[in-house]
């Protein structure tokens, strides 16, 4: 019977990667395969990474702008996540 033993990868933490960092890591990189493949089924090309944070921030903007008469502090919290989220790229 043959083993294989892996090395388990360290994350940025020093922490050992657990079970939900490798199903989500499996998760991007079968998403970033399924808007590749749509993108070449159509003949465009799919967006580079920070124009799609601009549009996931833009798209939680709208958002926050529905619910400000509403919610005020709702939608500054909304104001305040797509201004982080437009960053980390």
């Amino acid at each position: 019977m043959t083993t294989a033993t892996f090395q388990r990868r360290l994350h940025k933490t020093g922490r050992p990667l657990g079970w939900l960092d490798v199903f989500g890591k499996i998760a991007e990189d079968a998403s970033s395969s399924l808007r590749s493949g749509i993108a070449s089924l159509f003949g465009t090309r799919p967006l580079d990474r920070e124009a799609e944070l601009a549009l996931e921030a833009a798209s939680v903007r709208r958002f926050a702008d529905s619910q400000r008469d509403s919610s005020p502090a709702f939608a500054a919290d909304l104001y305040a996540a797509a201004d982080r989220h437009e960053r980390i790229g």
